[in-house]
Order: C-alpha cells, then sequence, then structure tokens
C-alpha cells in the first residue's frame, strides 16, 4: 500500500519547485496524486503545511549524508561540508520556497527555522552534536579560535545563516547565497591564517 501523505508531500515539493508555490493549488496537488481534498486534508491542514513537513524530513537525509565527511581530514573542511549538508535544501528549493517556507513556519510558531534548533531532541540534535564535535576538533588543530566554545559558535553561526536565509529568499535569491554564507563562516569562526599552509582555502570553501 503507498504511504499517501509521503507520495502528496515529494509531488506538491516538485510542482511546487516547477511552478513556484503561489500557482499550485490544492486541488492540482490532489490531481496529480490521484487523491481527494479529503484525504489531502487528512493529512495536511494546509498548503503551507506541505513545506514545513517536508523541512521536518531534512534531518534524516542530513545523518545519511554523514559518511562523505569521514575521509575529509582537515576539521575546517570537516565543518564546511557539515554546513553545506545543512544548506543544501535551501539551495535547491530556490528562494521562492524557502521565502514560503519562512512564513508557513512562522505562522505556525517558529519551531523550524530558530537558531534555537541546535538544542532539539531528536535526529537534528545529533547533527549539531557532531558539528560541535568537529569546530572543537578544528579548535584543538589551532584552526579556529579557543575563547568561545563550539556550543556558541554553532549558536551564533546558525543565528547568522537563518537572517541570511530569510533575506535571500525575501529578496528573491538576488545575491551570491553562498559567497556571503562563507564570510560569515570566516567571520564566526574566525579562521587562522595559517590553514593554508595545509588546506587552501579555495578548497575548503570551494570555488
Amino acid at each position: 500500500m503507498k504511504d499517501t501523505k509521503k507520495v502528496i508531500l515529494q509531488v506538491a515539493i516538485e510542482l511546487f519547485r516547477n511552478n513556484g508555490f503561489e500557482n499550485v493549488s490544492v486541488d492540482t496537488i490532489c490531481e496529480k496524486c490521484g487523491v481527494s481534498k479529503g484525504a489531502f486534508y487528512h493529512h495536511f491542514k494546509a498548503k503551507g503545511d506541505l513545506l514545513t513537513t517536508y523541512l521536518s524530513t531534512i534531518a534524516p537525509h542530513h545523518l545519511s549524508l554523514i559518511n562523505d565527511i569521514i575521509d575529509i581530514t582537515n576539521p575546517v573542511e570537516q565543518l564546511w561540508t557539515l554546513i553545506m549538508i545543512y544548506v543544501e535544501h535551501s539551495l535547491i528549493l530556490g528562494p521562492d520556497l524557502v521565502k514560503h517556507m519562512w512564513l508557513s513556519d512562522v505562522a505556525t510558531g517558529n519551531e523550524l527555522l530558530t537558531p534555537f534548533i541546535i538544542y532539539s531532541s531528536g535526529d537534528l540534535a545529533e547533527l549539531n552534536a557532531l558539528i560541535q564535535k568537529v569546530i572543537v576538533s578544528a579548535q584543538k588543530a589551532g584552526h579556529i579560535d579557543t575563547d568561545v566554545t563550539a556550543e556558541d559558535l554553532l549558536f551564533a553561526f546558525t543565528s547568522a545563516l537563518m537572517g541570511l536565509s530569510a533575506t535571500w529568499a525575501a529578496k528573491g535569491g538576488n545575491f551570491d547565497f553562498l559567497k556571503e554564507l562563507r564570510r560569515i563562516f570566516s567571520a564566526i569562526f574566525r579562521v587562522s591564517g595559517d590553514i593554508g599552509e595545509h588546506t587552501p582555502l579555495s578548497s575548503v570553501f570551494g570555488s
């Protein structure tokens, strides 16, 4: 038996990506899925609920990608790779869907797109704990200053990331998200100059 909720979510997200959130109706989603509106509203309270539900499914996917960093020996590279795992879905979805994701999350109490998410339980807490361990490793290796705790650094970075995400979405993606994210990364983690002796910054941050 097919998982109706999962099918509706997958089809809706694809429709949103291809046509824009405002241009896709619940009727269209139901027609594409072959389900009734009653079935739709059994699983989702409103169209915006699809976005917050999708957002809540990302953490398990994040954890499935953790093996990608195992072979990375430089802790700053590890940290940047983990952060890219964090933000990849925003880049894939694009500014329009991220904007409506923000609006939906704010309307339902701002439980997901918040820096306080680093204190959450479940899969995302596990990911955040791993990121803090990598920050500590980078501090011990002398690549990141040690005058701020890993937890505080992650909270500061997450706060800046949320602000960047909201601005990027509100502005329709009219600036280079990754370029600004690299700038925030450098400013908050204060990556020391000698990292270049081991790993070029272009390798850490990408081209």
